[in-house]
């Protein structure tokens, strides 16, 4: 079955479950399936593309999901996201992060990352961005994409610190949607000073990252 033919019998389905679901009108295809709906079609979905499960629970109302806050490892198991992840944060896709396939860019995830990071380094005590603390920049990223995002689905973005070294750490990250793992990423980060030689990481911060995340020192 094409990709166009997949959306239509979907959309079908959904309409028959949710009456005032609206056809869009160039293409015929929902422009506005609520979070329960996009989480119903996305379990369909990823279901025939056998897509990793993480066994969100069947009665799960993802508008309850508190965007832009942080979220703690009791939060995330409330949303059955797995062990280890401890730290996490929640948003949901944009029109703008969309491309020329109407799915969300790769660069997107990326930018969710670098966010997420923000909040990470601030609420781990690694970073508040003044003149004193250490220049955090980002040596190497990789990432997998797993499964494609759509416009308005609710994401969750975790992450934690797998390695820690004398001036560098390694960070391991994950995006789950809909029922899914859509995207894995790990990262290389590496701490300088404001003239650029390295700065090591204080034994404050090795101590939290080892405590918090499990981390261990290479």
């Amino acid at each position: 079955m094409s990709k166009s033919a997949h959306y239509f019998d979907v959309f079908a389905t959904l309409q028959r479950q949710i009456p005032h679901l609206a056809p869009d009108p160039i293409g015929g295809l929902p422009y506005c399936i609520t979070s329960q709906a996009r989480y119903a079609c996305s379990r369909r979905r990823n279901k025939r593309r056998g897509t990793r499960k993480w066994n969100a629970p069947e009665a799960l109302d993802l508008t309850d999901i508190p965007y832009l806050t942080p979220l703690n490892e009791a939060a995330l198991r409330s949303f059955g996201i797995p062990a280890p992840w401890s730290y996490g944060r929640a948003d949901r896709t944009r029109f703008g992060e969309l491309d020329a396939l109407a799915h969300i860019n790769n660069t997107a995830y990326l930018r969710w990352l670098e966010t997420f990071r923000i909040h990470y380094f601030r609420d781990y005590g690694i970073s508040s961005y003044g003149p004193d603390d250490p220049r955090i920049v980002l040596r190497r990223i990789e990432a997998d994409y797993l499964a494609e995002m759509l416009l308005e689905e609710d994401y969750i973005v975790t992450g934690r610190t797998r390695e820690i070294r004398t001036t560098s750490f390694t960070m391991d990250y994950a995006i789950f949607s809909g029922g899914t793992l859509r995207c894995t990423s790990s990262a290389v980060l590496v701490l300088l000073e404001a003239d650029g030689t390295k700065r090591p990481l204080s034994p404050d911060i090795r101590q939290t990252l080892i405590a918090r995340d499990g981390a261990t020192e290479a």
